[in-house]
C-alpha cells in the first residue's frame, strides 16, 4: 500500500472526537462519558460526579449535596430527610421518626412525642366478624357459638399462679399446647380426604404435631414469686371469642392445678383483655364513666387486698374532670390525668383495675385488672360476661351520644351527662348559699326555713318534727356528681346481665366474706345512688342517703339570727359518718 494510503488510514483511525457537551476537540486517548454514555472531554468531565447510593455518573447540576456526598435525584428522595426542626439533611438511619408526628427529627432536635398515641378506629362489624386471632379455619373447631359468653368481642385472659415446686415453664407450655390441641382432636377429628377442608389445618392425629393451636405466651411474672411463695408464673392467652374461650380455660386451668399442683395466692390477678379497635374516644368517655359508677360495687366482688393495693388502683379521674372530653387528644391528656401519655409499658397508669394503657400503649385491648387471682373457670366465665357486656353497651351508648350531635359527639352537653350534672339546680343552690350563708351578717329564719323545705322535697327526704338544716343538703347537692354511685340492680339491667352471672356477681361478697370496713372502703365518699334510662340515655338521683343531713334541733331560735351565729350552733359542714347500708 503506497505510503499516501498508509497515513490517510492512521489519520482516519485517530480521527479527533467532539465533546457530546461542549464540542470542543478531544485530544486525549483515554476517553471519558458524560450521563448518557457520550464521550466527553476533560473540562467538561468535571461537571459530573457518581451517586454514593447507585454509582451512577450524574450531571453536578442534577446533583443534591448531603455531608458533601453527591446523591443523584431518585437516591435523595428515597433515602434522605431534613429534620423537621432545624431543617439538616441526612440519611433516614440517621433521623429519629416521630410515628405520632409523621416527621423526621435529628438527634440534637429529637424530643420523644409521647403525648398522644396513634389511634386507629376500627366499624363495630369488623371487631365482631374479623377473624384477627383465634379462629375456626386457623384452629381447627366447628365455629364460633354465644351460648355460655354471649359478647362476640375477642378477649384474652391473663392468669397469674404459683406452684407448690418448681415448674419448667417449657415444659408448662408444651403440656398446655398439647392438651388444647387434644381437645381441639377430639372435637374435630384428624381428615386426609380432602385438603381444602378447615380441618385438615389439623396437621395429624397426634396432638405434639398441633401444639400451634394453644395461642399462648408464658412470659414469666416475678411479681408473684414472693415471701413464701417462690415459685409462679404467668399464662396469657391470645384472644378467642365466645365459648371456646371458656373451653380452654377449662383445660388450662385443669393442667395448671391437678398436673402442676398450682394455686393462686394474694400476689397473683386474673387480667381480661377486651378488643376495643371500634372505640372512638367517645365510646371511652361514656365506658370510664360507667366504670367509675359501678367501681364500688366491682371491689365488693374482690378482696380488700385489691382495693389497697397498687396493681388495680381505682379510676383516678374526678366526674368533674369529664366535662373537659372533646377530642381524642382531650381524652388523652384526661386519662393520663394531664401527665402526658408515655410510650413505656411500665406506665404507672396500668396499674388500675380499669386500665387503657395497655390499648393506647401496645394495642392489647380494655386491661381489666381488679379480679384477685383464680383457677375457677366459672369465675372467669361470669368475669367475662359482665365486662364484656360493659364494653358492649358503652359502645352503644357512645353510639347513641355521636348521634344525638349529628356525628359531631359533646359528652359535656350529652343528656347523659347533664343528667349528673344539673346547671340550673347549681344556679338556684348559689341563689341559697348567697341568701343564707353564715358569711352574712345576718339571715331570715323564715327564708331559710323556706329554703330548708325546698331542698327536702327536691330530695325526697323524709318529713321530720323539725326542719332540715340547710347548708348539708346544698353541700350535698353542689357535690353529688362526685359522690354518685349506680344501684345494683340498675347495673343489671343496665348491662343487660343475666340472672346467673347477677346471681354469682352478688355471691362473691359472701365467699370473700366481706367486712363492715370492707364495704366502707368500697363506698367511700359516694353519698348519692343514681339510675341510668336507656330509653332516655340519662341519669337520676334516686336516693340521696338522707340518714346523712342533721335536724335543727336549737330551742332558742328566732325570727332573725346572725348568719354566723348559725354557723356556730350547726356545724354545717359535718357529714353522719354512719354509712348506709346498700342492698347489694
Amino acid at each position: 500500500m503506497p505510503q499516501t494510503d498508509r497515513a490517510i488510514n492512521e489519520a482516519i483511525e485517530s480521527e479527533i472526537a467532539c465533546c457530546a457537551d461542549c464540542s470542543t476537540d478531544i485530544t486525549t486517548d483515554e476517553p471519558v462519558y458524560n450521563a448518557d454514555n457520550d464521550e466527553i472531554c476533560e473540562s467538561c468531565d468535571e461537571d459530573y460526579t457518581t451517586c454514593r447510593e447507585c454509582d451512577e455518573t450524574t450531571h453536578v447540576d442534577n446533583i443534591y449535596w448531603v455531608n458533601s456526598d453527591p446523591w443523584c435525584d431518585d437516591c435523595y428522595s428515597e433515602n434522605i430527610s431534613s429534620c423537621y426542626e432545624c431543617g439538616h439533611e441526612d440519611s433516614h438511619d440517621n433521623f429519629v421518626y416521630d410515628e405520632n408526628e409523621g416527621e423526621y427529627y435529628c438527634d440534637d432536635c429529637y424530643q420523644p412525642s409521647d403525648d398522644y398515641p396513634s389511634w386507629d378506629v376500627y366499624s363495630n362489624e369488623y371487631v365482631k366478624t374479623a377473624e384477627s386471632f383465634t379462629s375456626p379455619y386457623k384452629d381447627c373447631y366447628s365455629r364460633d357459638t354465644f351460648k355460655l359468653i354471649p359478647s362476640k368481642r375477642y378477649m384474652g385472659i391473663e392468669i397469674e399462679t404459683n406452684f407448690h415446686n418448681y415448674v419448667d415453664e417449657g415444659n408448662l407450655r408444651f403440656e398446655l399446647d398439647m392438651s388444647i390441641a387434644q381437645s381441639r382432636l377430639e372435637g374435630m377429628g384428624y381428615d386426609q380426604s380432602n385438603e381444602w377442608e378447615p380441618d385438615t389445618l389439623l396437621r395429624s392425629n397426634d396432638p405434639e404435631d398441633n401444639r400451634h393451636l394453644g395461642r399462648l405466651h408464658i412470659p414469666g411474672d416475678g411479681s408473684v414469686r414472693r415471701g413464701e411463695h417462690e415459685h409462679g408464673t404467668e399464662v396469657v392467652m391470645q384472644p378467642r371469642r365466645g365459648d371456646i374461650l371458656h373451653k380452654d380455660v377449662q383445660t388450662i386451668c385443669n393442667v395448671l392445678k391437678h398436673a402442676n399442683g398450682a394455686y393462686v395466692s394474694r400476689h397473683c390477678g386474673m387480667h381480661l383483655h377486651i378488643d376495643c379497635r371500634d372505640y372512638d374516644w367517645y365510646h371511652f368517655s361514656v365506658l370510664t364513666l360507667l366504670v367509675k359508677l359501678i367501681e364500688p360495687h366491682v371491689y365488693t366482688w374482690v378482696p380488700p387486698s385489691r382495693l389497697n393495693g397498687r396493681w388495680c388502683k381505682p379510676v383516678s379521674q374526678s366526674f368533674n374532670d369529664f366535662s373537659y372530653i372533646t377530642s381524642r387528644d382531650a381524652f388523652v391528656d384526661f386519662w393520663y390525668d394531664n401527665g402526658s401519655f408515655t410510650n413505656d409499658k411500665y406506665n404507672d397508669k396500668r396499674y388500675h383495675g380499669f386500665n387503657l394503657h395497655c390499648h393506647f400503649q401496645a394495642n392489647q385491648g380494655i386491661e381489666i385488672r381488679y379480679h384477685a387471682g383464680t383457677l375457677n373457670p366459672d369465675k372467669m366465665r361470669h368475669w367475662s360476661i359482665f365486662w364484656s357486656n360493659v364494653v358492649d353497651t358503652a359502645y352503644e351508648i357512645g353510639q347513641s351520644m355521636r348521634d344525638e350531635f349529628a356525628y359531631d359527639p359533646n359528652l359535656n352537653q350529652s343528656r347523659m351527662f347533664k343528667s349528673l350534672y344539673n346547671r340550673a339546680i347549681d344556679n338556684k343552690i348559689r341563689n341559697m348559699e348567697a341568701n343564707n350563708t353564715y358569711g352574712k351578717d345576718s339571715v331570715s329564719i323564715e327564708g331559710y326555713m323556706k329554703d330548708s323545705e325546698k331542698m327536702r322535697r327536691y330530695l325526697r327526704l323524709p318529713k321530720r318534727d323539725k326542719p332540715y338544716l340547710l347548708q348539708p343538703m346544698l353541700n350535698h347537692v353542689r357535690t353529688r356528681p362526685q359522690q354518685a354511685v349506680m344501684s345494683i340492680s340498675n347495673i343489671f339491667d343496665t348491662f343487660n346481665i343475666s340472672d346467673e352471672t347477677a346471681k354469682f356477681m352478688q355471691s362473691r361478697m359472701v365467699e370473700i366474706n366481706a367486712d363492715k370496713e370492707h364495704i366502707d372502703q368500697c363506698f367511700d365518699n359516694r353519698t348519692s345512688i343514681v339510675e341510668f334510662d336507656k330509653k332516655t340515655m340519662s341519669f337520676k338521683y334516686v336516693d340521696s342517703l338522707g340518714s346523712q343531713f342533721p335536724l335543727i334541733d336549737y330551742p332558742g331560735i328566732r325570727q332573725t339570727y346572725y348568719a354566723s351565729e348559725l354557723g356556730n350552733i350547726f356545724d354545717v359542714n359535718s357529714r353522719n359518718e354512719e354509712l348506709l347500708q346498700y342492698t347489694l
